[in-house]
């Protein structure tokens, strides 16, 4: 919809006004503080709520719009006294529309879209990024996963350096230390029933000469004690079947003893000794080789960010290569907007309205009334302002413009001049 008739009275400079503007562009020219922007201002002075609208002096006033296409669609008004500011917007129909509503039918880049020059250079690259028309593709989204490639390859490159394995160290079989340690213990326990069993024997060896011993004793004692020759006789009887029992057990004992053998443990001692130092070198190869792996890991990791850098980029350069600017000779390059080939921020002040003003399209066509202002364009050229109109009428936005008038203005335009003082 775009605005097909003003009716102002009372408003700030203008004591009354009408015009049928019937969708076409309305350009307002006159003099300093004579009520050329109070004029261009309605529609968005309904929508936003103006302080001290009321004229000086009077008891009420009013601003009324009619929006449509060829016919009335929508009559949108607000009322002032000195106390009170009504709005009330309706339908051909008669239904009512909020004005929480009507404000959502204009764009915030409708009101003086060169607002946009004021951007910081990043903000204004995304407005024109929203103002081309690059397909289904979001470039927003591709630029969150260039920077996410960026940081994956930084991150690899980073991990890469602290994983530099360094010089292979010597490289070494690992010593089972608990196996060896079994081995040994199991020889001791073996050592230990060899020893003990010759201890035994030794013990028997012992017996017997006591035997021994005591046979000489009695013997002698039989020699001297004849007296006691039956008795003695008696216990040397008893001593000597024992001994039989001895001797037989000593040649049993030394028999089987003659099998057994002491195992040697040198060999596995020494080994146990230097299983340490071995185990060391092991380990220290072990980790070197898995450090290595992580490195060439992490050096692949930062080929494939790197390498997915290189799409994302190139194919972002291809869309914004074709992309349909809005307006000719507009790009973007480098991050930066520029208009045949120049900055935007080494552009003129014309050429930038002009550039503001295509920026704006896209966004004012979003919304349900396609009208914009643009207050101040005695700062264009003539050839910028008219190409403006052109670029606006195109695609059906009407424009509502104002300029100081100093000299004769134009045949089209409307002239608002300084109401009569009473």
């Amino acid at each position: 919809m775009r605005i097909l008739r003003f009716d102002i009275q009372n408003d700030k400079a203008i004591a009354s006004w009408i015009h049928d503007a019937n969708s076409e562009h309305v350009e307002i020219a006159g003099a300093t503080a004579t009520g050329k922007t109070t004029a261009a201002s309605a529609l968005w002075d309904i929508a936003e709520k103006s302080k001290d609208c009321l004229t000086h002096g009077q008891k009420k006033g009013h601003i009324i719009v009619h929006l449509g296409e060829g016919k009335v669609d929508l009559i949108a008004s607000r009322e002032f006294t000195q106390s009170t500011n009504t709005i009330k917007v309706e339908r051909a129909d008669g239904s009512k529309v909020s004005a929480a509503d009507f404000k959502a039918m204009l764009s915030v880049l409708s009101e003086n879209p060169h607002k946009i020059k004021d951007m910081k250079p990043l903000e204004r690259v995304k407005t024109l990024l929203g103002a081309a028309d690059l397909g289904d593709v979001d470039l927003q989204k591709m630029d969150e996963e260039i920077a996410g490639a960026e940081r994956a390859r930084l991150d690899a490159g980073r991990d890469a350096e602290n994983f530099v394995p360094g010089t292979e160290p010597e490289k070494a079989e690992t010593v089972d230390v608990s196996a060896i340690s079994e081995e040994i213990e199991t020889a001791r326990q073996n050592n230990d029933i060899v020893d003990q069993d010759q201890r035994e024997i030794d013990a028997i060896v012992e017996k017997g000469q006591l035997i021994n011993v005591d046979i000489i004793q009695i013997d002698e004692r039989r020699v001297n004690l004849q007296k006691e020759l039956d008795g003695l006789a008696v216990r040397v009887a008893e001593l000597d079947t024992k001994k039989i029992s001895l001797t037989a057990d000593y040649k049993t004992r030394t028999a089987h003893h003659a099998e057994l053998e002491i195992e040697d443990t040198t060999e596995l001692s020494a080994k146990l000794a230097t299983a340490t130092e071995v185990n060391e070198k092991a380990g220290a190869h072990k980790q070197w080789e898995a450090r290595k792996k992580q490195h060439n890991d992490l050096l692949n990791q930062r080929a494939c960010a790197d390498e997915a850098v290189k799409e994302l980029r190139d194919h972002k350069e291809e869309l914004l290569e074709g992309a349909v600017w809005p307006l000719e000779g507009l790009s973007i390059d480098d991050g930066e907007v520029m208009y045949n080939d120049s900055l935007f921020e080494n552009l003129g002040e014309s050429e930038q309205i002009l550039v503001c003003a295509a920026l704006s399209i896209k966004d004012i066509l979003a919304h349900e009334l396609h009208v914009v202002r643009l207050d101040g364009v005695e700062s264009m050229s003539k050839v910028d302002f008219d190409k403006l109109q052109e670029l606006f009428g195109d695609v059906g936005i009407q424009v509502i413009s104002t300029r100081v008038c100093r000299e004769q203005p134009d045949s089209h335009e409307i002239v608002i001049t300084e109401k009569e003082k009473t």
